[in-house]
């Protein structure tokens, strides 16, 4: 059995074996198959196929909300902050529109050349 604590694993991979797990999902045939060499590191290139091959393997149509539950929007550096920021910037506010709040981030981001 996988050890969650395994120091090679990208925190969005570890997220997402758990959730798998809980499911009642195998995480030893989730890494076999996404081909995770537990004995590097998981670069972030590899994180598609994973995240991609872990949602073929449970069709779990909701695994992306559960792993974006789990992980802190901090995470993701200055885009995390940019779209902290959007959900209380006033060109937002009447957007409910997930797309729309990423679009005014990539605005922002591209704004200070980020």
């Amino acid at each position: 059995m996988l050890n969650s604590s395994n120091r090679n694993l990208n925190p969005l991979v570890d997220k997402l074996l758990d959730i798998s797990r809980e499911s009642g999902f195998t995480t030893e045939d989730i890494i076999k198959n996404a081909k995770i060499d537990l004995n590097k590191p998981i670069q972030e290139i590899d994180l598609p196929r994973i995240i991609d091959y872990a949602y073929n393997y449970t069709k779990d149509e909701a695994l992306m909300i559960k792993l974006g539950q789990r992980v802190d929007v901090t995470y993701f550096g200055s885009f995390g902050f940019a779209l902290m920021s959007c959900l209380e910037h006033p060109c937002t506010r009447l957007s409910t529109s997930t797309r729309e709040k990423l679009r005014v981030a990539e605005m922002i981001l591209k704004r200070l050349d980020m």
